[in-house]
């Protein structure tokens, strides 16, 4: 008999939950290209991974709860009280929550380029998209210290995703959620991909093998995520040292500002090494 691969029985929406530039596109693209792997299917014909809010502000997330049971892997920057407040029917179609955490300097210098990339600096009415000419102007300096004087970035917390502090003690004990919370650090990611999301897969649970995983992994590249979201759109990465753009002045101050919660969520107790990928 030929090799049969199993849909889904049960919820099978799994939320990506994290505060923007934490990684959740490459952890949904991962997870997605291993269920589809799993279900021998084209990625490319059958996507699994999306945005939640993009299809909510469509009108198209409801359909999700009733199609073909696959799993489907919807991510968002959103707290938790608005995202189930936003999306009626969602938390019963949740099959598990996987949240990612990233180190906030890391956070903060990867926000900085995307909104480099995204257009959002300009110098005497022109665009700045080059880090190094930004640095120059002074912009990255003042970019850091509101970074830290908000705890996060206050366009993400005009956007209605709080301050990175607010969003990470939110998630760390959603008060009211009944799906399952899977946590997840970046830099544990970058550091051992394979087992870290096969650790992911099995608590959501899923079906899938590490070999999918292991697969899934090779494929999902910066390279890929640049073709899927825009070249301007993926950086190196790194576990939040960046000694060689920040002061020790800017480091102290935000170890202030982070560095406790950094403490109780195992991130560190600052900014002391570095892993680029």
């Amino acid at each position: 008999m030929p090799e049969t691969h199993p849909l889904i029985e049960g919820p099978r929406i799994v939320l990506l939950c994290s505060y923007p530039r934490s990684g959740s596109n490459w952890v949904g693209d991962v997870l997605s290209l291993s269920e589809s792997a799993r279900l021998g299917e084209d990625p490319a014909q059958r996507r699994l991974f999306h945005d939640l809010e993009g299809l909510r502000a469509q009108g198209q997330l409801d359909r999700f709860y009733t199609r073909t049971p696959r799993m489907i892997f919807l991510k968002t920057h959103e707290l938790p009280g608005a995202l189930f407040d936003r999306s009626p029917g969602l938390e019963a179609w949740t099959r598990a929550i996987v949240t990612v955490l990233r180190h906030p300097l890391d956070v903060l210098v990867s926000s900085f380029r995307y909104a480099l990339w995204a257009g959002r600096v300009e110098h005497e009415g022109q665009r700045v998209d080059a880090f190094g000419r930004a640095r120059e102007l002074g912009y990255f300096d003042r970019y850091v210290d509101r970074f830290i004087e908000h705890a996060g970035d206050p366009a993400f917390i005009g956007a209605g995703y709080g301050s990175w502090l607010e969003h990470a003690e939110a998630w760390a004990a959603p008060v009211g959620v009944k799906a399952p919370i899977v946590r997840a650090r970046y830099s544990d990611l970058l550091r051992s991909p394979v087992q870290q999301f096969a650790r992911i897969a099995r608590e959501i649970p899923m079906l899938v093998s590490e070999q999918h995983i292991a697969d899934a992994v090779q494929t999902s590249t910066p390279a890929r995520t640049a073709e899927l979201l825009g070249k301007g759109f993926v950086h190196g990465a790194s576990d939040g040292s960046h000694a060689e753009l920040l002061s020790a002045d800017q480091r102290a101050r935000a170890m202030e500002v982070f560095g406790p919660a950094m403490g109780r969520y195992g991130l560190g107790e600052g900014p002391s090494s570095s892993s680029t990928r």
